[in-house]
């Protein structure tokens, strides 16, 4: 069910090599929504205003606690541009999570997380989901309300929370809520004799691609 958390997150000293486990977790969603500058605001807390669009697949690596236990994160920014859909599809293979993005300041991208959403459960098994709406710190600009996200995020069973990469507001915090949803899966998994496959639902989904009136619950927006 999707919910906005509270979370501690607790990152392991670097220098301190031993994991119980590793964790392949995506950055996906359209260009430009902003998925480097969240990558970068976790892993170092840097924010550059104008980065240039990823091409093809980089990753990062860190160390964090997790339920008491430490995970290595081994998370991979996938490029959005549609060209590159293919080279990204070959990365959900094997993979344990994944954000998926979409800009609260453009609806387009919003829109596309039904198809993001299709990927997810077509390439990818027991993967766990966290739809993200980023730079809500441009509230001014908002095309999507937070109850929009919430619903949608409620409807494919995946967390959700907005966030921005440029004030850091909850760029850690999703990253924990990601990792202890992953965590929770696998203990639950290694306790049944079947695998489990992924949690989100498969029904259709259909969702207002008009811009609403106005933008009155503001009960989950993170500024």
């Amino acid at each position: 069910m999707a919910a906005t958390h509270e979370v501690r997150v607790s990152v392991v000293p670097e220098g301190t090599p031993e994991y119980s486990a590793t964790y392949k977790v995506l950055v996906i969603g359209d260009t430009s929504v902003g998925k480097t500058a969240l990558l970068n605001r976790f892993n170092d807390g840097s924010f550059h205003s104008s980065l240039v669009s990823t091409v093809g697949i980089d990753h990062k690596n860190k160390v964090m606690s997790v339920e008491g236990e430490s995970i290595k994160l081994q998370i991979w920014d996938t490029a959005g541009q549609e060209r590159f859909r293919t080279l990204t599809h070959a990365y959900f293979r094997g993979a344990d999570g994944a954000l998926l993005l979409y800009d609260i300041s453009k609806r387009d991208t919003y829109l596309n997380v039904q198809d993001w959403m299709d990927s997810v459960q077509t390439h990818a098994v027991g993967i766990q989901v966290v739809i993200v709406g980023h730079k809500c710190d441009l509230e001014d600009q908002r095309s999507v309300s937070t109850e929009e996200g919430s619903k949608l995020a409620e409807n494919y069973e995946a967390n959700f929370m907005e966030v921005s990469a440029k004030t850091g507001t909850n760029c850690s915090q999703v990253f924990t809520v990601l990792a202890e949803a992953i965590k929770q899966f696998k203990d639950k998994a290694a306790t049944q004799e079947s695998p489990q496959r992924s949690k989100v639902n498969t029904d259709p989904i259909v969702i207002d691609k008009e811009q609403p009136s106005s933008q009155t619950n503001k009960n989950n927006a993170c500024c």
